[in-house]
Protein backbone atom coordinates (compact mmCIF):
# COMPACT_ATOMS: atom_id res chain seq x y z
CA UNK A 1 0.00 0.00 0.00
CA UNK A 2 1.27 3.49 -0.62
CA UNK A 3 0.02 6.66 1.47
CA UNK A 4 0.32 10.16 -0.07
CA UNK A 5 1.83 12.37 2.47
CA UNK A 6 0.03 15.54 2.99
CA UNK A 7 1.67 19.16 1.36
CA UNK A 8 1.24 21.74 3.38
CA UNK A 9 -0.31 24.13 0.67
CA UNK A 10 -1.91 27.66 1.77
CA UNK A 11 -2.10 28.70 -1.45
CA UNK A 12 -6.36 28.76 -0.73
CA UNK A 13 -5.93 32.29 1.45
CA UNK A 14 -10.03 31.91 1.74
CA UNK A 15 -9.76 29.24 2.36
CA UNK A 16 -6.91 30.05 5.46
CA UNK A 17 -9.02 33.22 7.07
CA UNK A 18 -12.19 31.05 7.16
CA UNK A 19 -10.11 28.47 9.19
CA UNK A 20 -8.28 31.32 11.52
CA UNK A 21 -11.93 32.64 11.81
CA UNK A 22 -12.98 28.96 13.26
CA UNK A 23 -10.14 28.88 15.22
CA UNK A 24 -10.73 32.33 17.01
CA UNK A 25 -14.44 31.77 17.19
CA UNK A 26 -13.75 28.47 19.53
CA UNK A 27 -12.99 30.32 22.61
CA UNK A 28 -15.71 32.06 22.56
CA UNK A 29 -17.85 28.37 21.91
CA UNK A 30 -15.61 26.42 24.41
CA UNK A 31 -17.30 28.52 26.76
CA UNK A 32 -20.81 27.90 26.11
CA UNK A 33 -20.25 24.23 25.36
CA UNK A 34 -17.68 22.86 27.75
CA UNK A 35 -18.33 19.27 28.05
CA UNK A 36 -21.66 19.69 25.52
CA UNK A 37 -19.18 19.60 22.60
CA UNK A 38 -19.84 16.28 21.67
CA UNK A 39 -20.73 12.24 23.02
CA UNK A 40 -17.14 10.20 23.22
CA UNK A 41 -17.84 6.62 24.55
CA UNK A 42 -14.52 5.40 25.02
CA UNK A 43 -13.39 4.86 28.68
CA UNK A 44 -10.19 3.43 28.43
CA UNK A 45 -8.47 6.25 29.73
CA UNK A 46 -4.64 4.89 29.17
CA UNK A 47 -5.38 4.84 25.83
CA UNK A 48 -7.21 8.29 25.68
CA UNK A 49 -4.31 9.81 27.78
CA UNK A 50 -1.12 8.13 25.46
CA UNK A 51 -3.31 9.87 22.77
CA UNK A 52 -3.83 13.11 23.62
CA UNK A 53 -0.42 13.46 25.90
CA UNK A 54 1.69 12.34 22.58
CA UNK A 55 -0.70 14.22 20.38
CA UNK A 56 2.34 15.70 18.51
CA UNK A 57 4.52 12.93 18.30
CA UNK A 58 1.61 10.84 16.45
CA UNK A 59 1.19 9.65 12.93
CA UNK A 60 -2.13 10.05 12.06
CA UNK A 61 -3.44 8.45 8.78
CA UNK A 62 -6.14 10.53 7.59
CA UNK A 63 -8.91 9.22 5.29
CA UNK A 64 -11.28 11.47 2.96
CA UNK A 65 -14.05 13.22 4.76
CA UNK A 66 -17.89 11.46 3.94
CA UNK A 67 -20.83 13.44 3.12
CA UNK A 68 -23.97 11.57 2.92
CA UNK A 69 -27.83 11.23 3.04
CA UNK A 70 -30.41 8.96 1.48
CA UNK A 71 -30.07 10.81 -1.74
CA UNK A 72 -26.23 10.72 -2.36
CA UNK A 73 -22.94 9.88 -0.82
CA UNK A 74 -19.70 12.00 -1.37
CA UNK A 75 -16.29 13.12 -0.09
CA UNK A 76 -14.90 16.48 0.56
CA UNK A 77 -12.57 17.43 -2.23
CA UNK A 78 -9.41 18.07 -0.38
CA UNK A 79 -10.40 17.05 2.99
CA UNK A 80 -6.36 16.12 3.44
CA UNK A 81 -5.13 19.86 2.59
CA UNK A 82 -7.85 21.31 5.04
CA UNK A 83 -7.70 19.27 7.76
CA UNK A 84 -3.92 19.44 7.78
CA UNK A 85 -4.43 23.13 7.62
CA UNK A 86 -6.75 22.96 10.57
CA UNK A 87 -4.21 21.47 12.45
CA UNK A 88 -1.33 23.65 11.84
CA UNK A 89 -3.48 26.96 12.69
CA UNK A 90 -3.91 25.01 16.18
CA UNK A 91 -0.03 24.99 16.43
CA UNK A 92 -0.15 21.55 16.54
CA UNK A 93 1.95 19.05 14.22
CA UNK A 94 1.17 15.58 14.20
CA UNK A 95 2.50 13.67 11.22
CA UNK A 96 -0.49 13.80 9.06
CA UNK A 97 -0.85 11.09 6.10
CA UNK A 98 -3.40 10.64 3.94
CA UNK A 99 -5.31 7.46 1.91
CA UNK A 100 -7.29 8.59 -0.72
CA UNK A 101 -9.83 5.68 -0.68
CA UNK A 102 -12.40 6.03 1.97
CA UNK A 103 -13.87 3.27 3.69
CA UNK A 104 -17.63 2.38 2.28
CA UNK A 105 -20.40 3.64 4.69
CA UNK A 106 -22.95 3.63 1.85
CA UNK A 107 -24.75 0.23 3.27
CA UNK A 108 -25.31 1.95 6.57
CA UNK A 109 -28.87 3.15 7.04
CA UNK A 110 -29.89 2.70 10.96
CA UNK A 111 -32.63 4.54 12.27
CA UNK A 112 -30.88 5.90 14.74
CA UNK A 113 -27.16 7.95 14.98
CA UNK A 114 -25.79 5.50 17.44
CA UNK A 115 -26.71 2.58 15.27
CA UNK A 116 -24.87 3.97 12.02
CA UNK A 117 -22.02 5.07 14.57
CA UNK A 118 -21.42 1.37 15.91
CA UNK A 119 -21.87 0.08 12.66
CA UNK A 120 -19.52 2.12 10.72
CA UNK A 121 -17.00 2.17 13.57
CA UNK A 122 -16.63 -1.34 12.90
CA UNK A 123 -16.76 -1.00 9.32
CA UNK A 124 -13.73 1.18 9.42
CA UNK A 125 -11.67 -1.48 12.02
CA UNK A 126 -12.07 -4.04 9.58
CA UNK A 127 -11.17 -1.88 6.46
CA UNK A 128 -7.85 -1.00 8.77
CA UNK A 129 -7.01 -4.69 8.93
CA UNK A 130 -6.03 -4.35 5.22
CA UNK A 131 -3.74 -1.50 5.39
CA UNK A 132 0.09 -1.72 6.57
CA UNK A 133 -0.35 -0.24 10.27
CA UNK A 134 2.81 2.36 9.80
CA UNK A 135 0.86 4.73 11.60
CA UNK A 136 0.12 4.79 15.36
CA UNK A 137 -3.68 6.03 14.64
CA UNK A 138 -6.72 6.19 11.93
CA UNK A 139 -9.32 9.02 11.26
CA UNK A 140 -12.15 9.75 9.29
CA UNK A 141 -15.25 12.25 9.33
CA UNK A 142 -18.89 10.91 8.55
CA UNK A 143 -21.42 13.92 7.39
CA UNK A 144 -25.19 12.88 7.82
CA UNK A 145 -27.62 14.87 6.18
CA UNK A 146 -31.27 15.02 5.50
CA UNK A 147 -34.14 16.86 3.75
CA UNK A 148 -35.31 19.68 5.50
CA UNK A 149 -39.35 20.68 4.82
CA UNK A 150 -38.44 23.85 3.46
CA UNK A 151 -36.33 21.56 0.02
CA UNK A 152 -33.10 22.15 1.81
CA UNK A 153 -29.90 20.57 3.83
CA UNK A 154 -29.55 19.98 7.20
CA UNK A 155 -27.09 18.09 9.08
CA UNK A 156 -28.40 15.51 11.43
CA UNK A 157 -25.01 14.08 13.02
CA UNK A 158 -21.55 14.41 13.00
CA UNK A 159 -19.40 11.39 13.26
CA UNK A 160 -15.53 11.41 13.87
CA UNK A 161 -13.28 8.05 14.08
CA UNK A 162 -10.32 7.66 15.68
CA UNK A 163 -8.89 4.35 15.75
CA UNK A 164 -5.25 2.98 16.92
CA UNK A 165 -2.89 0.89 15.14
CA UNK A 166 -5.21 -2.41 15.89
CA UNK A 167 -8.65 -0.56 15.16
CA UNK A 168 -9.26 -0.43 18.50
CA UNK A 169 -11.64 3.10 19.65
CA UNK A 170 -9.10 5.74 21.33
CA UNK A 171 -11.32 8.52 20.40
CA UNK A 172 -14.10 8.53 18.51
CA UNK A 173 -17.55 10.76 18.89
CA UNK A 174 -20.17 11.78 17.82
CA UNK A 175 -22.41 15.10 17.63
CA UNK A 176 -25.86 16.19 17.01
CA UNK A 177 -28.67 18.46 18.41
CA UNK A 178 -28.35 17.36 22.02
CA UNK A 179 -24.91 19.50 21.88
CA UNK A 180 -24.16 23.20 21.99
CA UNK A 181 -21.63 23.40 19.95
CA UNK A 182 -23.24 21.32 16.98
CA UNK A 183 -26.68 23.89 17.57
CA UNK A 184 -24.73 26.92 17.40
CA UNK A 185 -23.16 25.74 14.31
CA UNK A 186 -26.35 26.22 12.03
CA UNK A 187 -25.14 23.46 10.07
CA UNK A 188 -28.88 23.57 7.64
CA UNK A 189 -29.09 25.41 3.99
CA UNK A 190 -31.99 26.58 2.21
CA UNK A 191 -30.28 25.51 -1.45
CA UNK A 192 -29.86 22.17 -2.25
CA UNK A 193 -26.64 22.33 -5.52
CA UNK A 194 -24.05 20.50 -5.28
CA UNK A 195 -21.73 23.96 -3.91
CA UNK A 196 -23.73 24.72 -1.75
CA UNK A 197 -24.06 21.18 0.28
CA UNK A 198 -20.34 20.89 0.31
CA UNK A 199 -19.97 23.84 1.80
CA UNK A 200 -22.02 22.48 4.18
CA UNK A 201 -20.16 19.87 4.42
CA UNK A 202 -16.95 21.71 5.13
CA UNK A 203 -18.60 23.84 8.34
CA UNK A 204 -19.48 20.07 9.60
CA UNK A 205 -15.67 18.95 9.45
CA UNK A 206 -14.91 22.12 10.92
CA UNK A 207 -17.29 21.36 13.80
CA UNK A 208 -16.23 17.81 14.38
CA UNK A 209 -12.80 19.23 14.41
CA UNK A 210 -13.58 22.27 16.97
CA UNK A 211 -14.65 19.68 18.95
CA UNK A 212 -11.86 17.15 18.65
CA UNK A 213 -9.95 20.14 19.50
CA UNK A 214 -11.60 21.31 22.22
CA UNK A 215 -11.67 17.54 23.94
CA UNK A 216 -7.72 17.20 23.47
CA UNK A 217 -7.50 21.03 25.63
CA UNK A 218 -9.45 19.55 28.14
CA UNK A 219 -7.71 16.59 28.36
CA UNK A 220 -4.17 18.14 28.72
Amino acid sequence: MHYLRLKFNFKKTGLKIFICWLIFGLTFTSVLCGEEACFRPGEDQVKINQFVDEFQSHKILCFPVIYRSSEFYRTIVDSDELIAEYFTGWDLYPELEYYPDAPDFSETMFPTQWAVFEANMSIFSDYLESLDNSWDYAMTVEILMTNTPSGGQAVGGIQCYILDDQGEDVFSFLMNSHHDMFNNADLTITATDSTEVENLALNSLFTALNALKLQIEEQM
